[in-house]
């Protein structure tokens, strides 16, 4: 009995180690559904849960050097839940609309797994529209995935109106149109990261009109979207990859909901977890015995 007992505690001991070992090479995963609790409703998302104006809107003169609108968590005509990012734009800068985009910094981190398979994804709503600042179908919003102002992986509504709108996708040196919607339009983004091959994927989907997932196609490998502005850098080991998460507010109202941004475990820590319920297994069934 005292050696099936240290038996027991050894392969336990084992077991915690390769949890361990798995934890550390789990790539991160987080869910911002921007409700209360952490979110507090009726004021700006700044300061909230990590979120920050990005440093380029404040130090780049191509926005002015100034926010142009409010980013706030709202419960007015939420998109999912009970609260919504909700951004409406308040100024016209001289030269420019200006930009009111957030991050949140270190968000998720994804590691390459040495195959062309997705290696992080992300999911979106989102409701692009214009006001009555500034011209007619001026709606502007999006998403991307990046470090500090770079932004590889990148979704871009525009020109969003009353009969508008502008599906824009970052792919090498540019950003094709690759669909349309009209303004207030709730769409559904997801996003998959090659971070191998330095390419995405992107489908989505429009809510308001119950569209199906359709794949956008890009000029990269297997009609993949090639990283915007060039290839990313990674963390000093060759295969890590700590990325920022930030949407992007440049003219109109928008809103945005339900982001979920995983980074997808290597296939080592995959196999780990099947070990450790394997050995766990074979503790259950001696102890029947």
């Amino acid at each position: 009995m005292v050696k099936q007992g240290f038996a027991v505690a050894r392969v336990l001991t084992a077991i915690a180690a390769l949890g361990f070992v798995g934890s550390a090479r789990m790539a991160a995963a987080i869910d911002f559904d921007f409700e209360n609790p952490p979110y507090v409703a009726g004021g700006t998302i700044v300061g909230q849960d990590g979120w920050a104006t990005n440093g380029y809107v404040l130090a780049d003169p191509f926005f002015g050097g100034s926010v142009n609108g409010t980013v706030d968590i709202s419960t007015t005509n939420p998109l999912a839940g009970a609260q919504s990012v909700l951004y409406n734009q308040t100024a016209v800068l001289g030269g420019n609309t200006g930009a009111s985009d957030i991050g949140n910094a270190g968000a998720v981190v994804g590691v390459e797994d040495g195959t062309s398979a997705v290696d992080v994804t992300a999911s979106f709503l989102i409701q692009s529209n214009d006001n009555a600042l500034g011209a007619a179908n001026n709606g502007s919003a999006g998403f991307f995935l990046g470090q500090g102002g770079r932004s590889p992986v990148i979704v871009l509504l525009v020109n969003a109106g009353t009969t508008t709108g502008d599906i824009l996708i970052g792919d090498g040196g540019g950003l094709p149109d690759e669909g349309d919607f009209i303004g207030n339009d709730v769409l559904e983004f997801n996003v998959g990261v090659d971070l191998d091959g330095q390419n995405y994927e992107v489908s989505v989907r429009n809510l308001t009109a119950g569209t199906p997932h359709t794949p956008l196609v890009g000029t990269g490998p297997g009609g993949r979207f090639s990283f915007f502005g060039g290839s990313l850098a990674d963390d000093g080991d060759g295969v890590t990859y700590t990325l920022d998460t930030s949407l992007l507010f440049r003219s109109g109202v928008a809103r945005v909901d339900a982001l979920s941004v995983i980074g997808v475990p290597e296939p080592m820590t995959l196999s780990l977890s099947v070990l450790g319920m394997g050995v766990l297994g074979m503790l259950r069934r001696k102890r029947r015995s």
